[in-house]
């Protein structure tokens, strides 16, 4: 089944004391870049269930709900190479693809198994993540969920 020309990102994080989160942010394997769980869908598959597979496969968490954010940005396809596009079955013409973003709240960090897509996995404050953050849209749609958490704690 070809790989649909959308991507998903999902944010893992840990609620901590004095209404604190913590993010955890992946650093790939096969390039030196520090980012959340990422990646593509096959015909069929709604964003949500994409991400679900994702989160499952790249980091072992078998989620019951996600959190799905406003944040959605473009990507620019270049970044995949000629044999995957074709492999996938992309238009020709499909220059950028959509990314749609999700969180997962995760209880603890024993319960992440990392994928053979990434080496290392830091549990970080905001401040941390951002420095660390390879890409843009992790920086936004981090920014969204850090606002939405604190948001929410404070209405309770």
């Amino acid at each position: 089944m070809p790989r649909a020309p959308f991507q998903v990102l999902i944010i893992p994080y840990t609620s901590i004391a004095d209404n604190n989160c913590e993010y955890y942010v992946f650093l790939r394997i096969d390039t030196p870049q520090h980012q959340f769980i990422a990646g593509g869908g096959e015909e069929g598959e709604s964003h949500l269930q994409v991400a679900l597979r994702e989160l499952r496969e790249e980091v072992g968490i078998r989620a019951d709900a996600l959190i799905q954010l406003k944040s959605l940005c473009h990507i620019t396809t270049h970044i995949f190479s000629a044999e995957q596009m074709v492999r996938w079955a992309w238009r020709a013409d499909t220059y950028t693809i959509p990314e749609h973003t999700f969180a997962a709240e995760v209880r603890s960090f024993s319960d992440i198994t990392l994928s053979n897509e990434h080496t290392l996995v830091y549990r970080t404050t905001y401040a941390e993540a951002l420095r660390l953050l390879t890409w843009d849209s992790n920086k936004t749609a981090l920014h969204e969920l850090d606002c939405m958490l604190h948001k929410n704690k404070s209405l309770k």
